[in-house]
């Protein structure tokens, strides 16, 4: 239960993030890509479709089943993600791995 609850945790501040990024969004270019790897079922459809309405950039957004999914793909570097959300042991070894980019907070108004 206790994973299941850190899995809903680490998706619902995914969506938090998305959402507080619309604020920051309008200086975006219509027709921009936003490409988002995420546990599959933890967002609503209707989050994508109202952030692509607000700020003109389009969703690509994949879902993995488990970390062990999702990491082999991430590695590969087959698709530039722009968001991932895995939880909290994946996250180190993306850490210790150089797969993750350390947050520029001056892009986010």
């Amino acid at each position: 239960m206790m994973k299941k609850f850190h899995r809903l945790f680490a998706a619902a501040t995914a969506a938090v993030l998305l959402l507080l990024m619309v604020s920051g969004c309008k200086q975006y270019e219509p027709n921009e890509v936003l490409y988002v790897y995420n546990w599959g079922e933890y967002l609503d459809e209707t989050v994508n479709e109202m952030f692509e309405e607000e700020t003109g950039i389009k969703v690509i957004y994949d879902e993995y089943t488990t970390n062990e999914d999702m990491y082999p793909k991430v590695e590969a570097g087959a698709t530039a993600y722009d968001v991932v959300c895995p939880s909290d042991y994946m996250i180190q070894k993306m850490l210790d791995n150089d797969l993750l980019q350390e947050l520029n907070f001056d892009n986010m108004p």
